[in-house]
């Protein structure tokens, strides 16, 4: 709906087979739009790459301007550093004062218009062949303009620090040579004539000579040049004649064919007839006829008559190529040029007001700039929004300000780091003017933004990687932590049951030795005899066996592996148990075996 044309190109790694009309799974897409200005980047309609069939990518180029493409390569050209002569000039000097100085080049220019006006004057009231036979007024006249103009060229030559720098100056070359002219008709000229006494009439032989010197005058003219640069207004008209050339040929060229078609077509159809002999009469007079009277339009019912009165069909011929020519293409050339004039204006405006932003926010970045490195920082940023006279120069180029402040991080963030970088003045002009409410997203915008996002999302999982690593750093110092601290608490438990368990051994040992000699005491009690026996006769291997007895427990007491149970650990230690009395153990002790008579009593 939109006039698009999708058209497949095939390339050498396609099959044979996809090049018979159907759609190709290996090849290029190409989308061809009705509309100017769609493409990739808003500033390449004006410089469209083409593909032929099988072959490398080769440039076209429109033949109408593209403002948009104008603005862009203005806004490129801006960015860069500024051609300024005074840099080839010296750094200080009487010299570079004066040719620096704003009021001595203003004084240039309006000398230049006076020596333009004075050009006419001289060219109707003076008539004299030579200089020295011209009115002393003329004569004073042409001297002190070519004193002017020769001091102002030495006071530039003596501001160049290297003087064939002088060359690389368009402009320094360009006067030069006016000077030099100037000064050899005015002068040179003057004097080679009073030296061969040729002021008289008829001097140096041929007064021809004299008319080419006067002529070579005219070319004093170029230097009005140099006031196009003060009016902007008249640049923009030669600029918009200059970008209209390629537009104007190719519709001229189109007029010229057509006329050439229509002057065969009615010299062959006037053959023999009075109209044709007067305007057909050959191919180049058929094409000035209609030139003149059907392009032009000069008195076009005098033809237009005749060939109508001599047959009706050369006169609706006629018409038919009146309408081609004059309504049709000398219409499109108007409208080609006025196209052309709008796009040259609105660049020129683009320029002017990017210079003055670019003036004003140098003025600002001195003021500002107390280290002198030339760059702009995150914290010179904030002061230049702050200053009144910036935020003034970048509303004129359509920057909002306000909204500036929240993208501070962003121009200012360092990919490389995590801190901020400063720009110098060229890139943070680019940056910023990229920030206009009048700019178009192009695809170049779209790739940019596409590769910060996938920029931002590979720092981010990298970050969010090297926090995992920390964490899990973390959790496994805490594991570690966690695992001494049983490790010891186990260690500390097994020495406090160990310790216990001693204890409680040492106890039932003391308990059953006490049960033991209590046991003994009641049957001494029951059996004097045999108590006087084992009294007399085996006190000593009594109390031996008795302490045997307690050695061999407590060694197999220690061999036996402890069981005690970690929660009795937190109980409190077991009370001793107390000697039963005598009387109360009695009962429940079993009778004590009835000692035998030793033998032989």
């Amino acid at each position: 709906g939109e006039g698009r044309m999708v058209t497949w190109v095939p390339t050498d790694e396609s099959p044979p087979s996809d090049r018979k009309g159907r759609l190709p799974s290996k090849g290029m897409m190409s989308l061809n739009s009705g509309k100017s200005g769609n493409s990739e980047d808003s500033g390449q309609s004006s410089s469209r790459k083409e593909r032929v069939p099988g072959g490398p990518i080769r440039e076209g180029h429109n033949v109408f301007v593209d403002p948009e493409e104008m603005k862009r390569k203005v806004r490129e050209n801006l960015m860069k550093p500024t051609y300024d002569v005074a840099q080839f000039y010296h750094t200080s000097g009487l010299w570079r004062a004066i040719a620096t100085n704003l009021l001595f080049e203003k004084l240039t220019l309006v000398v230049i218009g006076i020596n333009a006006v004075w050009i006419g004057v001289d060219t109707d009231y003076n008539k004299s062949a030579t200089l020295l036979q011209a009115h002393p007024v003329f004569q004073v006249a042409e001297h002190l303009f070519c004193t002017f103009f020769t001091f102002e060229w030495f006071v530039r030559y003596m501001s160049f620090k290297r003087k064939r720098d002088g060359l690389k100056d368009a402009w320094f070359v360009f006067d030069s040579c006016l000077v030099c002219m100037m000064v050899l008709e005015t002068w040179v000229l003057t004097l080679i004539m009073l030296a061969s006494d040729a002021g008289g009439a008829g001097g140096m032989g041929n007064a021809s000579i004299l008319k080419m010197a006067r002529l070579a005058r005219l070319s004093r003219m170029a230097r009005m040049a140099r006031l196009l640069r003060a009016m902007p207004e008249l640049m923009i008209l030669i600029k918009g004649i200059a970008a209209a050339t390629r537009s104007v040929f190719f519709t001229l060229a189109l007029l010229c064919l057509l006329m050439y078609i229509f002057a065969i077509a009615f010299t062959q159809l006037t053959v023999d007839t009075d109209v044709g002999q007067m305007y057909f009469g050959q191919v180049g007079s058929s094409m000035y006829t209609l030139l003149v009277y059907g392009t032009l339009m000069e008195n076009i019912t005098q033809p237009l008559n005749k060939l109508g009165k001599e047959n009706l069909l050369l006169g609706a011929v006629f018409l038919l190529f009146v309408l081609l020519a004059a309504l049709t293409l000398m219409n499109m050339l108007i409208g080609v040029l006025t196209e052309v004039v709008s796009a040259v204006a609105a660049t020129e405006k683009e320029t002017l007001t990017v210079t003055f932003v670019r003036n004003k926010m140098q003025e600002v970045l001195q003021q500002i700039d107390k280290d002198g490195d030339g760059t702009i920082s995150k914290q010179e940023f904030m002061k230049i929004l702050e200053n009144k006279e910036a935020t003034e120069a970048l509303n004129e180029v359509d920057v909002d300000v306000v909204n500036l402040v929240d993208f501070a991080d962003f121009i200012f963030a360092d990919e490389e780091s995590e801190g901020d970088k400063a720009l110098d003045f060229q890139k943070f002009m680019e940056v910023v003017l990229q920030f206009r409410g009048s700019n178009n997203a192009t695809v170049k915008d779209v790739v940019n933004l596409r590769k910060f996002v996938s920029s931002a999302m590979k720092q981010q999982k990298t970050e969010l990687n090297d926090l995992k690593d920390l964490v899990l750093t973390r959790a496994e110092a805490l594991q570690g932590k966690a695992n001494g601290t049983s490790k010891a608490r186990d260690s500390e438990v097994k020495r406090v049951s160990s310790t216990r368990s001693s204890k409680l051994r040492d106890s039932n040992l003391l308990l059953e030795g006490d049960v033991v000699n209590t046991r003994e005491s009641i049957h001494d009690l029951d059996c004097p005899k045999a108590y006087e026996h084992n009294k007399s006769n085996g006190s000593t291997n009594k109390s031996n066996g008795s302490a045997d007895k307690m050695v061999k427990r407590r060694k197999r007491e220690e061999e036996r592996p402890a069981m005690v149970n970690p929660a009795l650990l937190e109980l409190p230690p077991p009370k001793p148990s107390p000697v039963l009395p005598v009387s109360w153990t009695l009962a429940s002790l079993p009778p004590a075996p009835e000692a035998e008579p030793p033998a032989g009593s």
